[in-house]
């Protein structure tokens, strides 16, 4: 019988151009829809806002542009924010588009429009604090992101009875410690120059997030307090590296893993 020898694979690191803010390299994309949004002092504080909440942010004042680009997003996870008045025209146009994972309204006339959001179960409710909406935001974000976590370790494909019995009592944490097992072997073979890598890692960072100020905050905050010891609690914050890490590995993406390749002096017993 004619032996195979299985080589391990080496991964060279080259220098790649920085990351596009015109493009998501997080999981979740936000829209706002609504005809006044640019209009008024409170939508812009909103509009801001939002934006440090979700980084890729997309604004629209016209519904069919909104619609036509939720379309044309099918690789993208959607939550969309709509006005009371144009729940009736976008919703029914998009709520079976796999993309658009949840809805809120946003309406300082509730009593009018609250019949309308119980057709469809994507809408996660309507809002007329802003600050009740922010919160909402954040909650479902993180919590969905954790889920695509699981989703991607076990393929969606149908597994076993043995399979799904450990994917029912794995906990979040667990779930978390796989990801570093392979993001370490991953990082573990791009050669390392720890000083070059952090500042590439932060460049990059710092140019996808110039207008997210609460990200920049901790960007700073990273590069000033950053030690080993605190290195696991730093991947499962939720910030830039817990966002941008776990996108670039579901959809292994070498050259956004291998900016984060400062991040392969971490112990996984740290």
């Amino acid at each position: 019988m004619t032996s195979i020898e299985i080589r391990p694979v080496e991964l060279s690191y080259q220098p790649t151009p920085c990351m596009s803010p015109d493009l998501n390299y997080e999981d979740v994309t936000l829209i706002w829809v609504d005809r006044n949004v640019n209009e008024t002092i409170d939508c812009l504080d909103t509009k801001r806002h939002l934006s440090t909440i979700v980084n890729y942010f997309k604004v629209f004042d016209n519904s069919k542009e909104a619609v036509d680009y939720i379309r044309s997003a099918s690789n993208e996870h959607i939550f969309l924010i709509i006005s009371g008045s144009l729940c009736e025209t976008i919703t029914p146009q998009i709520h079976e588009q796999f993309q658009v994972k949840f809805v809120y309204v946003f309406c300082m006339n509730k009593d009018i429009y609250a019949e309308r959001t119980y057709k469809y179960d994507k809408i996660r409710g309507m809002f007329v604090s802003k600050h009740e909406l922010f919160h909402h935001l954040i909650d479902d974000v993180r919590v969905y992101e954790n889920n695509l976590l699981t989703v991607d370790i076990f393929s969606r494909r149908h597994t076993s009875g043995v399979e799904r019995s450990i994917r029912d009592y794995m906990t979040e944490e667990s779930i978390t410690l796989m990801w570093l097992e392979l993001f370490f072997d991953i990082l573990l073979r791009i050669p390392l120059d720890s000083n070059l890598a952090k500042q590439d890692m932060i460049r990059e960072c710092r140019s996808y997030y110039k207008d997210n100020p609460v990200e920049l905050k901790k960007i700073d905050e990273f590069e000033n307090g950053y030690c080993s010891k605190n290195a696991i609690g730093w991947y499962t914050r939720d910030s830039f590296i817990y966002r941008l890490v776990n996108k670039a590995l579901r959809t292994l993406d070498i050259d956004i893993i291998s900016k984060f390749r400062f991040l392969s002096s971490i112990s996984i017993s740290s």
